[in-house]
Formats: C-alpha cells, sequence, structure tokens
C-alpha cells in the first residue's frame, strides 16, 4: 500500500527503533510522529527522511483527557512515571547508571513536564480521522491509552502494541476485549453513505432519510441516539412496514433485512419516487432469488437510477454491550421446541441464528473452534454455522482476510461454545441479588433502556397523571459510568456505591481547586522546581477545569438516574419480598433447601402468582432427580394453594426432566469465591439506607452472604472446562469439536485442548444478565483472566421465559398435574 497515514507515538528521534521511517522513505505515507522527550524531538525535527510527516513534543492521554503529567527521560526506555512498573523502571535505571557520562540529555532520569493530548484531538487538528497504522510503544502506558481512546471518533485499520512483560500483554488485551463489536463505526459508515464519519454539521449538511424495519431499528437503538443520528445528517427516521410521505429532494438509506416483502417494498418506494436516491443496506447477505427480485422490480418500475447503491453489511446483532450482545430473535426458545412445528419453520429459526452469528464473526474478524453438545439444537447450528464458514473461507478475498479485532490479533484462535438452553433453565427462572440482572428482570430492562412506570403515590382514586408523575425512561450502557461499575454489586451495595463516586467527585474538584491556588509547601522547593510545579499545576487546571464543569452536569444526572431506578427497585423487593425468593433458591440450588421453608414462603402474602411459580420451577430442576408423580402433585398442590392459577410450566419441565432433556441445576462445589464472588454484606445495608431512604435494612439484613459461598453456574463450569482443556470432563471428552478452517470430519479433540485465552458464548434459546454476569466474575477470576463475549438468541426476564415455557406446555397436549388432595380423591398417588 502506498499514500497511507501513520501515527507513531514513541517516534524516539525519527530513525533509529523507528516502526515508520520505511513507511515515509519508501512508499509514500505521510503521519504523525508523537514523542515526549524533549530532547529526543530535537534529534526527530532535525532528521532529514521525516519532512513528510508532522511532529509533536507531547503524549498521548491515558485519561482521554488534555492533562499534564511526568515524564522520565530514559532514552527509548523513558516513559510515564505513573505508568512504568517496577520492574521496567529499575530496568531504566539501571541502564542509566551502568551507561554513567556516556548517556547523553537524552537518557538523564529526570522528569520533566509533559502536555498530553486525546488521540482523536491530535488527528482533528491535522483534519484527519483515518490511521492506516498506529504504532503505540510508550513504555507502560499503553493498556491506558488504548482504553482513553475514543474509536469512534477514528478509524484505525492496522496497529502494533509493543509490551514489556506478560503483565502488560494482559492488560491491553484485556482493554481490546472491551472494544470487541466494530458495529458502532459501520453503522456511522452506512449512515454517511460509506465514507467517513461526520465529527461536526459543517459535515452533515447532506440531509438524509433513514428508513429501517423493525429488528434493525433494534439494532441501532442501544448505540446511536436520536441526537447522534442528527449528528450524522439524518432528520428522520421511518419504519419501512409504515406508510411514509415523499421526500423527492432528499437521499434515503436503507437498513432492513433481506426478505420478500422487504424487497417488494423498496420496489415500491422507488416506483412511486418517495425520495431522491435510495442506499439500500441488507443487514445479512442477500440471496440470488431476492437480488433477482429487486432488479427485475426496479426495471419494470422503470426506477434502476433510483437505487443508488447495494451493501450486505453483515450487521445482523445487537450490541449491547462490549462484551454481551443479542441476536433479538423473539421467542427463539418457544421456536425451536415446538411440537407442532414444520420443519421448514426449524431450518428458518436456525438460518436466523446462523446468520446472526457469521454476522457476529465477521464484524471481530475471527474464525473459532466450535465446541457444543451432541444432539439437539445446539449441534444443528453449529454443522450450519461450519458450513458457512467453509464455503466462504474458500473464497480467494473473503470478509476474515483483514481482521483486525482484538481476538484476531492474539496469538490463538478464540473458542466458540454453542449451548441449548436446556443445558441450564434454572438461570432463566431464579431470582436475583445484583443490581444488571434486578434491573432486567424487575424493571424490564430492554435494548439498553428502562422505563419506569408512572409514580401515583399520594394521588386520590381517579385523579389524572400530572407531568411529574408521567413514566420516565432512562438509558444505560457502557458510556454509563455508574452501570458499568454497580453492575455486579449485590443491590444493598449500590447505594455504597453512590456514594463512592460523590465523595471522588468532591475529591477531584477539591485537587482541581487546591493546584490552581498553588497548594502545598512551596517553602522546602528551590526556584526552579516551585515554577516548575506552579506551571505544571496552572496548565492542568487550565484544560481540566471546563471539563469538570460540563461533568459536574452529566455526573449528577447519571447518580440521580440511578438513585431512581434503585429506589423503584427497593420498592419491588419490599412488596414482592424478593429477597426471601432469592434466599430460598441459592438454598435450593446448593443443596441447603427444605420443603418446609418452601411450603412457608408459598403461603406467606409476599411475592406474585409468577414468583412462587418460578420458585416451584427451580425447586424442581434443582432436585437431584426428576419428580414422581406424588411429588409433583404435592408441589402443584401447594401452588394452586398459593394463587398460581396456571401450573402448565412445571409439568412440561417435570416432562423434560423424566425425559433427561434437562439436567439438575445443582452443580457440583467450586473453589473459592460464587458466580458473582460478592463480598461480606456487613454494614453495606447502612448506606443503601441513606442513599434510598429508610426501610432496606429491613428487608435485606436477612438475605444471606450466599454470593460469596461455593455454586458455580453450570455455564461457567462447562467453559472452565473446555478452555483449559480437561480431559476426563463430561464437557471436554463429550462435545462436538468443529473447524472450518479443516475439511469436513477432520477435525479432532487435539484441534480443541486449549487452553484459550478467548471464548464466545452463545446461549441458543434465551439469556440474561445474571447468566452474562456470572461468566465475566468466573472470567475476571481466573489466572491468567480471560475474555469472554457472551451472547444469545434473546436476552429475557425471568416471566418472559415463563410464558415461553407455558406456551410450550399448552402446544404438547400438557395438561397441569393434578393437586395432591385431588389426585387421591381419585385414587391416584398418594
Amino acid at each position: 500500500m502506498t499514500g497511507g497515514f501513520f501515527v507513531e507515538s514513541g517516534a524516539h528521534d525519527g530513525t533509529s527503533l523507528s516502526n515508520t521511517v520505511f513507511l515515509e522513505a519508501n512508499r509514500n505515507w505521510t503521519g504523525l510522529l508523537v514523542e515526549a522527550n524533549p530532547e529526543l524531538f530535537e534529534m526527530l525535527m532535525s532528521s532529514s527522511n521525516r519532512t513528510a510527516s508532522r511532529a509533536i513534543n507531547a503524549c498521548l492521554s491515558p485519561s482521554g483527557k488534555r492533562e499534564v503529567l511526568d515524564f522520565a527521560l530514559g532514552g527509548f526506555l523513558g516513559g510515564l512515571t505513573g505508568y512504568m512498573s517496577e520492574a521496567h523502571d529499575h530496568r531504566m535505571k539501571s541502564e542509566i547508571k551502568a551507561a554513567g557520562d556516556a548517556a547523553g540529555p537524552t537518557n538523564t532520569g529526570k522528569t520533566v513536564s509533559v502536555m498530553c493530548w486525546p488521540l482523536h484531538e491530535m488527528m482533528a487538528a491535522l483534519g484527519k480521522t483515518r490511521v492506516d497504522y498506529w504504532s503505540l510503544d510508550t513504555e507502560g502506558s499503553e493498556a491506558a491509552i488504548l482504553n482513553a481512546t475514543d474509536f469512534d471518533k477514528i478509524d484505525v485499520r492496522v496497529m502494533t502494541v509493543e509490551v514489556n512483560d506478560g503483565q502488560a500483554r494482559a492488560n491491553v488485551e484485556k482493554v481490546m476485549a472491551t472494544k470487541p463489536f466494530k458495529l458502532h463505526n459501520a453503522l456511522l459508515r452506512m449512515l454517511n453513505l460509506h465514507g467517513t464519519a461526520a465529527t461536526s454539521r459543517d459535515q452533515g449538511d447532506l440531509y438524509k432519510v433513514l428508513v429501517l424495519d423493525r429488528h434493525c431499528k433494534d439494532i441501532i437503538a442501544p448505540l446511536l441516539r436520536v441526537s447522534e443520528l442528527r449528528a450524522q445528517g439524518i432528520t428522520l427516521h421511518l419504519l419501512l412496514e409504515q406508510e411514509r410521505q415523499a421526500i423527492p429532494d432528499v437521499p434515503a438509506i436503507y437498513f432492513v433485512h433481506p426478505t420478500p416483502e422487504n424487497v417488494e417494498r423498496i420496489i415500491q418506494d422507488a416506483q412511486q419516487q418517495l425520495y431522491d436516491v435510495m442506499h439500500v443496506n441488507f443487514a445479512t447477505s442477500v440471496p440470488s432469488r431476492l437480488l433477482e427480485q429487486l432488479a427485475s422490480g426496479v426495471v419494470k418500475a422503470n426506477a434502476v437510477s433510483r437505487v443508488a447503491k447495494l451493501f450486505d453489511e453483515y450487521l445482523s446483532f445487537i450490541a449491547l454491550e462490549p462484551s454481551c450482545f443479542s441476536l433479538g430473535l423473539p421467542d427463539s426458545y418457544l421456536a425451536l421446541n415446538d411440537p407442532t412445528a414444520r420443519d421448514t419453520q426449524i431450518e428458518s429459526a436456525v438460518g436466523q441464528i446462523v446468520d446472526g452469528l457469521f454476522s457476529v464473526l465477521v464484524t471481530l474478524g475471527v474464525v473459532p473452534i466450535i465446541r457444543c453438545p451432541k444432539g439437539g439444537a445446539a449441534e444443528h447450528v453449529a454443522a450450519a454455522l461450519e458450513g458457512k464458514l467453509r464455503d466462504h473461507l474458500k473464497a480467494r478475498s473473503n470478509l476474515f482476510s483483514e481482521g483486525a479485532s482484538a481476538l484476531a490479533a492474539t496469538l490463538s484462535r478464540p473458542l466458540l461454545v454453542l449451548l441449548d438452553r436446556n443445558f441450564d433453565l434454572s438461570v432463566m427462572l431464579q431470582h436475583a441479588w445484583s443490581y444488571k440482572p434486578l434491573v432486567q428482570d424487575v424493571l424490564g430492562l430492554k435494548l439498553n433502556r428502562v422505563t419506569l412506570a408512572p409514580d401515583t403515590a399520594g394521588l386520590p382514586p381517579g385523579a389524572g397523571l400530572l407531568p411529574q408523575h408521567a413514566k420516565k425512561s432512562y438509558d444505560v450502557d457502557d458510556k454509563d459510568f455508574f452501570w458499568e461499575a454497580a453492575g455486579a454489586l449485590p443491590f444493598p451495595k449500590v447505594a455504597e456505591e453512590v456514594e463512592s463516586q460523590l465523595q471522588k467527585y468532591k475529591a477531584a474538584v477539591d485537587e482541581i481547586n487546591s493546584k490552581t491556588a498553588g497548594g502545598g509547601d512551596e517553602a522546602i522547593l528551590d526556584h526552579e522546581e516551585m515554577l516548575r510545579r506552579n506551571t505544571q499545576n496552572l496548565m492542568s487546571a487550565v484544560s481540566s477545569l471546563p471539563e469538570l464543569q460540563e461533568k459536574k452536569k452529566e455526573k449528577k444526572k447519571v447518580l440521580d438516574k440511578h438513585t431512581n431506578l434503585a429506589t423503584s427497585l427497593l420498592g419491588a423487593i419490599k412488596g414482592r419480598g424478593l429477597d426471601g425468593f432469592y434466599n430460598l433458591e441459592e438454598d435450593l440450588l446448593t443443596g441447603k433447601g427444605d420443603s418446609a421453608g418452601l411450603l412457608k414462603l408459598l403461603q406467606g402474602a409476599k411475592g406474585t402468582a409468577a414468583d412462587k411459580l418460578r420458585l416451584g420451577l427451580v425447586q424442581l430442576l434443582a432436585a437431584e432427580s426428576a419428580p414422581s408423580e406424588a411429588e409433583l402433585a404435592e408441589l402443584t398442590g401447594a401452588l394452586t394453594a398459593a394463587g398460581v392459577p396456571d401450573t402448565t410450566a412445571l409439568t412440561y419441565v417435570a416432562r423434560l426432566r423424566r425425559n433427561r432433556l434437562v439436567g439438575s441445576a445443582r452443580p457440583a462445589p467450586a473453589a473459592g469465591q460464587g458466580a458473582l464472588g460478592a463480598p461480606s454484606q456487613g454494614n453495606l445495608l447502612d448506606w443503601a439506607d441513606k442513599a434510598l431512604g429508610q426501610g432496606i435494612s429491613s428487608v435485606t439484613r436477612s438475605v444471606k452472604n450466599l454470593l460469596s459461598g461455593a455454586r458455580q453456574a453450570p455455564v461457567a463450569a462447562a467453559l472452565e472446562a473446555l478452555m483449559d482443556g480437561k480431559q476426563g470432563t463430561q464437557e471436554f471428552d463429550s462435545f462436538a469439536v468443529l473447524d472450518p478452517k479443516l475439511p469436513p470430519g477432520r477435525t479432532g479433540l487435539d484441534r480443541a485442548k486449549g487452553p484459550f485465552r478467548e471464548a464466545l458464548v452463545f446461549m441458543i434459546g434465551g439469556g440474561n444478565y445474571l447468566e452474562r454476569e456470572s461468566l465475566a466474575a468466573w472470567a475476571s477470576r481466573s489466572t491468567p483472566p480471560r475474555q469472554v463475549l457472551y451472547g444469545a438468541t434473546e436476552m429475557l426476564a425471568g416471566e418472559e421465559f415463563l410464558h415461553q415455557l407455558e406456551e410450550l406446555g399448552r402446544r404438547s397436549g400438557i395438561a397441569p398435574a393434578a393437586p395432591a388432595a385431588a389426585a387421591a380423591a381419585a385414587g391416584g398417588a398418594p
């Protein structure tokens, strides 16, 4: 490639040890050279072979904001003092001492103040947004710089990162694993007609209309808010299925799935000349028959000129968080287990899953080793996905040729583990106690948005709702600092985290104020040192204060938002007695529950009918063996007496257990912490009382410290066996192994012996945040830490999954089991 643009951070003298001098001298590249050492920078500026590039005496910011930091002059080993490891610092000082007088001014070991800038601001000053090659070598601060880099504002094609040791490498890989999906950037390119994303309104002068089908609307919803769409020139976003008025002078961007109905609507729009031109983007690859339908349709309508471009985007998935995705396929468990479904319906459902997983792998740029249980939907999906990948890899140029993601950049290929939902049903039904799973299960988190019901407290009966009582919606995603910090915490500790974040903010303000005032004991400093520190303080304050003022309002909004969410959760916990359900379910799943405790909770006034049915299902799934007719009748009678009107789901799951289609949810004890690794609650409830008002202590003091007990989630246990290659375990020895890079039937266990550093876990039939958090906790506890992406056909709350079980029971012709008393009266089992 010739004529590219590079960034070399840690440019040294521009010649020796340079990763870009060849590109500039021999391939007509230009670029940006970043060097913090002022002595080396002078040498760089005098170099005769770097005249085509721009250079700056600064460093890249490890915090994402402008700041002044201390830099150690250590030659090619110099770096930011707060980011070098002890071993690296010792090596630098030892080499300086060994060099003695020959060290020179670039290698004195002294500390100087340097200005640090975010990379996107440096690029904006040059009028650039694309980096064809980024060389990052900053002697310890690489992971922090990557974490602070806004990849939504710059497009980095290829990068190399130098690390000094294994821990530094792990830190870099961990950071890059939090930025796995390029979906956001791909959507921005699509909205800008496959050009560079607009970074300001002067690039958004071309107004556009965005036309979506309902599923593609869900793909965009978690990633792009209305303000972001407007920044890209999108003035209207409309549903394809609805009637739309003509806007003949404006181009339209279509983002839809390739279906006969959608293609027909596109043909009609072209015929009616609704828009100036149409840029058609399909979420997955378009079958040839639909291309023929589209081509013949626009020709017959004499509207060929209306279709400007057509793209296969491979974006048929929903990126909820950097390590969590959904395919957005509703009722997938029902569709794959429906006894009345025709073969064509099953094949269609499998095809949708394969298309979505293929899109995920294309976006990640990886071809994984696939493992799954033999038999069932997981193996069916695995075989179809392997075939699609293998066929695609046969092409000379394919979508995996330039994989540049974090997973693609590692030395080993990742593992893709496909599991049927029946592998562990209990996690979909049990009640949660940590923040993110509670928000999903109780408040109905969907597509990173939570909508709270209207607050009618204090209103007289029949009174109309005032504006302050209207329902409120809140967005929560990985950009929400509190959501990320507190998501895995037990509910009582969420209040403590609110207080902790407020204290951190106040401390930051006090620090800036003290720096502006030039605080500190200046009497012991010489004039030069005092001047240096005051200059550093002033520069830092000037660059930080405006940003802090803006962040003050945003941080307050975030904390107010989560205070409201936590308050709503508290109301549900108190009203439904969710702490009691959580406690007993954890006891049942660890083999410590008893029927007396179950009956006591079922007979109590707390909990909805769905809460009690879910408890009964967990008890059935946690039992060591399938229930007898008498045991099922007794449990059914207890639920009926507790006000549960329909126990069809219970009878259906009992049949699954008897037919060995789902096993016991009680796993073997695991060493160390449990699924979510929560600490002892102790005085956390006092924090919650202060932040959320009186009443939480009486609700939660009875909650046992079960999260730090000895239960490992079944999916986490299976993943550990597969990633570590534990021979002798049921999962490693019995799961199928598929490798799309090998001919069919040539893959053996030797291809899956591991250990694997990265894995994708995909649940066929639905998943939830409770399961996702348990996998994330296991991955972070592993040595070395693992990187796990979690995905599912859809993300479901407990009651949503319960409805699918009930419908399957009805379609299977199952009548609820007769209560024990009725069975005895009819001469049944006692």
